[in-house]
């Protein structure tokens, strides 16, 4: 009984000392961390992301930690070309006096070189050297000052002000936490201050009033020899000596992430028989193994991993396209954001009522996106893109597409309208050509009619023979004409009420009487006589004829060339000439 009481007082005692410790191992990988500094900031470059802050936009004296600005500007003066790294350059009675008595590395008017005056104001944290290099790059000190300020302004850093190249004298100036690691991070781009800040002690050249001197990294993380030595660590700056120092500005490498950390307003504690623990040192390793503990890298979305599809129409060989993220979304996260805690919302491009796209397809077209939330995280956005090729079936789009047509009531009521309008055109032209025709034929009637009347007219009047026949007529004995019996008596017609005929004039031709002389008229200069025109049935110079003795008349009046042309045409001959007459409205009915 006694072996079992202890047993269990053994493993209460054994829980009681337990439990204390694994909470404080969960406080520190979770938000209640705490970093025993007065602010502090630690920023993740790839992620762009700020792990921890802790009064990070509070008001702090820069100290020292202004040198970090003022070796900026004179590595950047350097590089666009104002400014040799080997120039020389006269130290000046304004920097001794600023400093009084308390300079013993530099004397009035002794000649330095600019790169001793970089490494003593960086690794050295000298005071001096930085008053030298404001003049060097200034002209003044003033009007370095001014640049400083300039320049923190144009990277972002609203919340610092700077009187002083080295952050001496009582001028007011301030600076935060994180406008450090941003301007840190600016300097860390600069391969001439990066090496700079990687190099662990540095011999400057003698002078004509002191000697060569090997100055020492004041960053004692990057020395191994160090107790503070941290490995991930490849460049920071102290606000002091190392052994003053309160505040540390530092970039490292852990675990694949690329941190900036800036621990400002860290205590010294004293150490029985040692020197007193600098923990701006110490806490910034701790911010840099939290971080390394509490975050990793994740890939929330992977590029061709299809996490939807979508219907598309008029595809050959494919009614749905697969789609996947364009691009790999790797975030750094909280190592307690589980797979469950991520929440993905897709929405494709014209599906908000349910349609589908029309083929063709491209491979890599952007056909949608999704949304990817996470709780704590900003909410990420990534296109979706088609993983195949799909062509269009043309017979079926068309089909398709014809379907629709007919049964849309604005297209069939369209194609009513047209065929009503084709059909009143048709009909008007239908009846245009119909009256053209029914014209034609009155007008053919019509001269049909007066052609068999003139027929009639020519068969009861009998038209004068022929010039020829009439000469030799008259030229006969009665023998000759007859064999000496009279001629058979004409019968007897009427003209106008009256047994004689209208008189006509006598023509003799071929040895009869001449015809009656013209008298000669001069044309063109000459004797000839101007032929007037006769009016032929070929010329279309015919005039209206009212009735047959209009039609007589018209016919004494022709030539004798005419009477014997007329007289042998045949009748389709003659309605031939006149269809042609009519054609071109000469001829009037």
């Amino acid at each position: 009984m006694r072996i079992f009481v202890s047993f269990f007082i053994s493993i209460a005692v054994l829980f009681a000392i337990l439990i204390p410790f694994s909470s404080v191992a969960r406080a520190e990988n979770a938000e209640e961390f705490e970093l025993r500094a007065a602010a502090a900031v630690l920023y993740e470059k790839n992620s762009g992301q700020i792990l921890y802050d802790k009064n990070a936009a509070e008001p702090l004296h820069p100290g020292s930690l202004a040198n970090l600005m003022t070796v900026l500007l004179a590595v950047e003066a350097v590089g666009r070309g104002e400014l040799r790294l080997h120039q020389t350059i006269t130290v000046s009675q304004e920097v001794r006096s600023r400093l009084g008595s308390a300079s013993a590395n530099y004397d009035v008017g002794e000649h330095v070189r600019l790169s001793d005056m970089l490494y003593a104001a960086y690794i050295g944290v000298e005071s001096e050297a930085c008053y030298i290099i404001a003049e060097a790059v200034g002209g003044s000190v003033e009007e370095f000052v001014a640049l400083m300020n300039a320049r923190a302004k144009a990277l972002g850093c609203g919340d610092t002000l700077y009187a002083d190249p080295a952050g001496e004298g009582s001028g007011e100036q301030y600076t935060t936490a994180r406008d450090q690691v941003v301007i840190f991070r600016a300097a860390a781009e600069n391969a001439l201050f990066l090496n700079i800040a990687q190099t662990t002690s540095h011999r400057t050249a003698a002078t004509e009033r002191s000697p060569e001197r090997t100055i020492v990294n004041a960053n004692l993380a990057l020395r191994p020899e160090s107790e503070y030595y941290y490995p991930g660590l490849y460049a920071g700056m102290p606000d002091g000596p190392s052994s003053s120092a309160g505040s540390f500005v530092s970039a490292a490498q852990v675990g694949g992430m690329h941190f900036f950390a800036a621990v400002i307003g860290a205590e010294q504690v004293e150490r029985r028989g040692q020197a007193p623990l600098m923990e701006s040192y110490t806490e910034t390793v701790r911010l840099y193994e939290w971080a390394a503990s509490t975050f990793a890298w994740r890939n929330v979305t992977m590029e061709h991993r299809v996490v939807a599809t979508m219907p598309v129409d008029y595809g050959l060989g494919r009614d749905k396209v697969d789609l996947s993220p364009a691009e790999t979304v790797r975030l750094l996260l909280p190592n307690a954001v589980t797979d469950a805690d991520i929440k993905y919302a897709v929405f494709l491009h014209g599906r908000e009522n349910g349609e589908a796209i029309t083929a063709p397809v491209t491979r890599g077209e952007i056909l949608g996106g999704m949304t990817i939330s996470i709780p704590g995280q900003p909410e990420v956005k990534v296109p979706l893109v088609a993983e195949q090729n799909i062509q269009m079936d043309r017979k079926t789009f068309f089909k398709a597409e014809l379907k629709r047509a007919l049964t849309n009531k604005w297209v069939l009521i369209g194609i009513v309208v047209l065929a009503i309008i084709m059909g009143t055109y048709t009909y008007i032209v239908v009846m245009y050509r119909r009256t053209q025709y029914e014209n034609t034929i009155r007008r053919r009637e019509s001269l049909r009619r007066y052609y068999e009347e003139r027929q009639e007219e020519q068969d009861t009047t009998r038209l004068p023979r022929q010039p020829a026949q009439i000469a030799l007529h008259r030229d006969a004995s009665p023998e000759e004409s007859g064999g000496g019996a009279e001629p058979p008596e004409k019968p007897q017609r009427v003209f106008n009420g009256s047994a004689e005929p209208p008189e006509k004039p006598q023509r003799v031709f071929n040895g009869g009487a001449e015809p009656p002389e013209k008298s000669q008229r001069a044309f063109n200069g000459g004797a000839e006589p101007f032929e007037k025109p006769r009016k032929t049935l070929s010329s279309g110079a015919l005039k209206p004829i009212a009735s047959p003795q209009d039609a007589l008349s018209e016919v004494q009046e022709l030539t004798d060339e005419e009477i014997i042309r007329l007289a042998s045409l045949s009748k389709d001959d003659l309605l031939a000439e006149l269809d042609a007459l009519i054609e071109t409205d000469s001829v009037e009915f």
